[in-house]
Order: C-alpha cells, then structure tokens, then sequence
C-alpha cells in the first residue's frame, strides 16, 4: 500500500491505520500535516459503479456544504486500480471531528444532527443518479416491511 500511495498520489511514508467499515476497507492515511480516508474495494462493475456515484454525490454536495472530497490520482482520475490484486483504491479528503457513536449525546447535538441531514436531504432531491437509486441495501427503511417477513435462525448456545 506505501508504494501506491507513493506512485498514485505522492504521498512518501504516510501512517497507515486501519479503521472500521461495512462494506469497504478502510484506512486513515496521515502524511505531514494532512489527512486522507483510504477505501479499498473489489474491482467488480458493480462496486465500481457505486464508488463513481458516491463520487459524484460528494462532488455534488461540496458545491454547498464540508463533505469529503474524491482525490484525483496522478492520472486525474478519481479511482485507482490495482489489477494485481483486483482491487480498487479511493482517497478522500479527511474531515476533523468525533465520531457521532464516541461523543456524548445531547440535545444540542441532535438538533445538530438533525438540522444538517435536512439540509443534505433538500441539496439531494436536485441529484439523480440511476445507480444510488437502483441500489439496494437491507438496512434500507424502504425495505423495513420485507425484513419482518424473512426467517430468522434459531438462537445460538454458547
């Protein structure tokens, strides 16, 4: 990973940790007095689709707000592949603050909250994108109804 970070983004020596994630690989690269959230994913279509659109998103939404922002590699291009590993590197822009589950809860806070999702919720409904929207994902409250009907296992003893 130093030596892509090296060749793609010029980035010498960084501090590489590995953070937590659903979905991707996720890493907090730190060099100098910069930093950058790594996503690493499979290079499959359809995954790749995604990370474009997340992309544009992110290009959208930073015409009026602080969100990450995709880093171009030293060919211009948002997404780097590696094909020796069939993967797919994306390098945002790192965005200062706690995170929401390690701060103390108050009211201020979620009004906080509250208030910047409703203003990133009325920015989104002027952006389209047939991937975003054709995606599926179970944690999706549109699809709340269809999880009560699944089948759930039987409890594990330990």
């Amino acid at each position: 990973m130093q030596k892509l970070l090296k060749s793609k983004y010029q980035l010498s020596n960084p501090k590489i940790t590995k953070l937590g994630g659903y979905i991707h690989l996720n890493y907090k690269i730190e060099s100098g007095s910069e930093t950058w959230i790594l996503k690493v994913c499979p290079n499959k279509k359809e995954i790749v689709d995604l990370a474009e659109a997340e992309n544009k998103i992110l290009d959208f939404l930073n015409e009026n707000e602080s969100f990450p922002k995709p880093v171009k590699n030293n060919k211009y291009q948002s997404l780097t592949f590696q094909n020796e590993k069939n993967e797919v590197y994306r390098l945002l822009t790192y965005l200062k603050g706690d995170f929401f589950a390690e701060t103390k809860h108050t009211p201020k806070l979620f009004e906080s909250l509250g208030t910047f999702l409703a203003k990133m919720d009325l920015q989104l409904q002027k952006f389209k994108n047939y991937v975003i929207e054709a995606r599926q994902i179970e944690w999706d409250l549109k699809y709340f109804r269809l999880l009560n009907e699944l089948p759930t296992r039987p409890a594990v003893k330990l």
